[in-house]
């Protein structure tokens, strides 16, 4: 469950790779077989109004938006899978939002730190001889 802390909304989930030709009232009635939905947004792009393959469905509950995780994630919707999981509000920040009960995300790419070599021992100083 998420914590008070947490930037994780418990009833609402983050819908991706949705085809750009899919209608709300046929998305919204796959998302309603989980459960009673509260609101059901597909956004769009301000400047030319065109739909960019995101939605977000706020359930009345977050059994049901558990449910629709674990039952809707993957499915395939107009030939495409959809991306289901938890609404992270700092996603932008973070990369990945945390279901909860998920084990955490793989770390970034990049070399680890056994592969960084070790600093180098200091070098003595050399005694000059006048």
């Amino acid at each position: 469950m998420a914590t008070s802390s947490s930037t994780v909304t418990p009833n609402q989930v983050y819908i991706g790779n949705i085809a750009f030709d899919s209608e709300h009232d046929e998305l919204k009635a796959l998302f309603e077989t989980c459960g009673p939905v509260k609101d059901f947004r597909m956004l769009r792009d301000s400047q030319t109004n065109v739909f960019r393959g995101v939605a977000f469905c706020t359930y009345v509950s977050d059994a049901s938006a558990r449910a629709a995780i674990r039952n809707l994630n993957g499915e395939k919707f107009k030939e495409r899978p959809l991306k289901v999981e938890a609404h992270d509000r700092a996603k932008k920040q973070t990369g990945a939002a945390q279901i909860p009960g998920a084990p955490p995300p793989p770390p970034p790419p990049g070399p680890t730190p056994s592969a960084v070599s070790p600093p180098l021992a200091p070098l003595p100083f050399l005694r000059m001889v006048t």
